[in-house]
This record gives C-alpha cells, sequence and structure tokens, in this order.
C-alpha cells in the first residue's frame, strides 16, 4: 500500500505592522503649464533598497510609483525658482522635449 505523505501548512503571511497611520498622498495636480501638452517618459534606474522602498511606499500611500516620483520633482523644482526663468528662454524645441 503506498504511503501517503502529507505538506505541511504555510503559515499565512502577515501584513507589515506600522508604527502610526500614513495620510494619503494627495493627486499631484497638473500644472497649467503641463496641461494639454504632449507627454514625455524615461526610465528611471534605482538601486534594490530604494526600489524596495518605493514599492512599500506605494503598497502604505495607495498611490503609484509615478505619483510618488512627480510629486518629489514637483516639490524639488519649486525649490529652484531660477529654472523658470531658464526654461521660459529656451528654444520651443527643447521646451517641448522635457
Amino acid at each position: 500500500m503506498p504511503v501517503l505523505q502529507v505538506k505541511p501548512e504555510r503559515a499565512p503571511v502577515a501584513a507589515p505592522v506600522f508604527a502610526k497611520p500614513v495620510a494619503a498622498v494627495p493627486q499631484v495636480p497638473r500644472s497649467r503649464a503641463s496641461a494639454g501638452k504632449a507627454k514625455a517618459a524615461f526610465t528611471l534606474r534605482l538601486d534594490q533598497d530604494r526600489h524596495l522602498k518605493l514599492r512599500l511606499a506605494c503598497a502604505v500611500t495607495g498611490t503609484s510609483a509615478q505619483q510618488l516620483v512627480t510629486r518629489a520633482l514637483d516639490e524639488l523644482l519649486a525649490s529652484m525658482p531660477e529654472l523658470d526663468a531658464m526654461a521660459s528662454r529656451a528654444p520651443e524645441r527643447l521646451a517641448s522635449k522635457g
């Protein structure tokens, strides 16, 4: 008579527990300058640690990586007001390439 082998059950994976609740990240508003314009794409290369933390931030906040990165970029660009003047002097062809 053959012997049946029973595989042990796996314990369910628990959700991570965070010290305090994280507020949802607000939707990134589109600026007037980019409204209705074509979009450009680029590849962002991250080391494994940053990639893991970005994915976790997405899960915790319920937002996409694109929204989080766009928000961080908008905050950086807002801290550099001289860029607006530089962008306004750039030839249209360069300004539209992003």
